[in-house]
């Protein structure tokens, strides 16, 4: 399962494929001569749902995908902040705009807060 897994991903994500699932129709099954076929599943890049039970075991859902965006500017010697991220699982979007110092610290804080909200561990990074 763990081939098929990877290879449904590669073909729907980084290769931007269309995947159909064919199974035999009723009665069809071990035939070798006349057998028919129906599409059982169906995907594209844009629409995994009938896919998504091979895609996604509940332990791919324990950890929870968050991206998020950070932009640095300066202004008249203001250092401003911008931050933004998407929790998939959760459906939610947020957005900020703060003075920083030059140390970081409270970008620091946002992305610990973001982390800790979201239930992720970003100790590592």
């Amino acid at each position: 399962m763990a081939l098929t897994k990877a290879f449904l991903r590669e073909a729907l994500t980084t290769k931007q494929m269309r995947v159909e699932i064919y199974e035999p129709l009723e009665g069809q099954g071990g035939r070798k001569i006349n057998t028919a076929w129906k599409i059982s599943k169906e995907a594209s890049p844009g629409n995994i749902g009938q896919l998504e039970d091979l895609l996604f075991d509940k332990d791919d859902l324990v950890s929870n995908a968050v991206s998020m965006a950070i932009r640095v500017t300066m202004k008249e010697g203001v250092r401003t902040v911008g931050c933004a991220f998407v929790d998939v699982q959760e459906k939610t979007v947020g957005v900020s705009q703060f003075d920083e110092t030059e140390n970081f610290s409270n970008t620091e804080v946002s992305h610990s807060n973001i982390a800790a909200i979201s239930g992720a561990d970003y100790s590592h990074s």
